[in-house]
């Protein structure tokens, strides 16, 4: 990520606010007891398929950073094939129709 454009720029300055707050609530679930581990960030929902989003959490944070796919963790089988950028989005749709079924 990076670049001259102004909206790049000012992705980039509220993405490095999020990173700095995410630090701050990581430290803080750490300070809670012993033996805690934060061993990964998840990407979840629209956002998380943001191009590079992942790489740059993980350079911040120094943790490993994916996307989900729900679609592929929870191995749908679905009629049309889904675009990768918008399965992330999808477990939220899932979550709510699950909660439904019950």
């Amino acid at each position: 990520m990076g670049g001259t454009n102004p909206g790049t720029a000012a992705m980039l300055r509220v993405l490095g606010e999020l990173a700095d707050e995410l630090r701050r609530s990581i430290d803080f679930y750490l300070n809670q007891g012993d033996n805690l581990e934060v061993a990964q960030l998840l990407l979840a929902g629209p956002g998380g398929a943001i191009g590079q989003l992942d790489e740059f959490f993980s350079q911040r944070l120094s943790l490993p950073a994916s996307q989900v796919d729900p679609v592929a963790a929870l191995s749908l089988e679905v009629d049309q094939e889904i675009p990768s950028v918008q399965r992330p989005g999808l477990g939220v749709v899932l979550g709510l129709g699950l909660r439904e079924a019950w």
